[in-house]
């Protein structure tokens, strides 16, 4: 087992990384062609260097795209259960228990209903909140 060395959740980041890096990566180069080459092109003709086309022209370009990344990615890993429970199941000392394995533990393991439903309240709400500002997000790059 993973876990048992102390090493579970590095062992789970670097299978989520893996897993979902290339999701991001096609985010990020949809996003990346959409900068504009003239305004790259005429920044390097007034003296720009590369950290200065990219803090003052590709990073505000990406502004919307990036942070879509990061709103998908925190709904992504709060729904995320399979991989952490495959690997270490939740554990060792909880270090990788997401709130799905929260949920499912205390419902079926421990068979304490009313607790798990709360969890699950409170995890739909979280879930809730970061689908609201991605859908506003959405709507203001239309």
């Amino acid at each position: 087992m993973a876990g048992a060395d102390g090493n579970g959740l590095s062992c789970v980041v670097i299978a989520r990384t893996w897993q979902m890096l290339p999701w991001y990566m096609a985010f990020l180069l949809g996003g990346l062609q959409g900068v504009s080459l003239d305004q790259i092109e005429a920044a390097r003709i007034d003296g720009a260097n590369n950290w200065q086309v990219f803090a003052h022209i590709v990073a505000p370009a990406m502004r919307g795209i990036m942070t879509l990344v990061l709103i998908l990615g925190a709904i992504g890993n709060l729904q995320h259960f399979d991989l952490p429970w495959t690997m270490v199941q939740g554990g060792p000392a909880r270090a990788t228990t997401t709130l799905s394995i929260e949920v499912y533990k205390t419902a079926f393991k421990n068979w304490n209903m009313g607790k798990a439903a709360t969890v699950g309240t409170i995890w739909a709400l979280l879930l809730a909140i970061f689908s609201f500002v991605y859908l506003r997000q959405v709507n203001e790059s239309d």
